[in-house]
């Protein structure tokens, strides 16, 4: 059965496939934002959302907010849940499985 988070995780699986397809440059942005926010996305693991990885990580949620929406947009993390007005961000895949595909092309 296909539930929503499914769908969504399979458009983020999407999105991330074709970014990883796209130029050097391109490849180069989203390495820049795996490295330089390993630790806010390690936080995006299902059960945490936007205020709750604010405040875990001592970050301002509304850059936060623009940041995920970028992560977003790259096929990085998706919304695996929304619960009243806030969101739970999961990893599309772990970390590892991200920065391989980023270096082995």
């Amino acid at each position: 059965m296909v539930n929503d988070g499914s769908l969504k995780r399979l458009e983020a699986l999407l999105t991330l496939s074709i970014v990883l397809r796209l130029s050097e440059k391109t490849k180069r942005v989203v390495a820049r934002h795996i490295k330089n926010h390993k630790t806010l996305l390690t936080l995006c693991d299902g059960t945490n959302t936007l205020t709750q990885i604010a405040s875990k990580s001592g970050k301002d949620k509304g850059n936060l907010s623009r940041l995920f929406q970028r992560l977003e947009d790259l096929g990085l993390i998706y919304v695996a849940e929304t619960r009243g007005r806030e969101k739970y961000y999961k990893l599309t895949l772990p970390l590892e499985i991200l920065q391989e595909g980023l270096i082995s092309e």
